[in-house]
């Protein structure tokens, strides 16, 4: 499993999260999990086979 960590300031948090989400959608992946709490918004997306589920997370700092 590989993880990445990158910081971002001035983001438009709904913009970013609309991206990440045509970006999997581009890439063939299926949005099959979505969750948000205040501060918080997970996304998981799936293209098919045992080890394809890709996770994003975003928390709010």
């Amino acid at each position: 499993m590989k993880e990445e960590v990158v910081q971002l300031s001035n983001i438009e948090v709904s913009e970013l999260i609309s991206g990440v989400k045509q970006h999997f959608t581009e890439l063939g992946l299926q949005i099959i999990h979505e969750d948000n709490h205040e501060g918080y918004w997970s996304i998981k997306a799936h293209k098919g086979g045992t080890m394809s589920a890709i996770n994003w997370k975003h928390k709010r700092c």
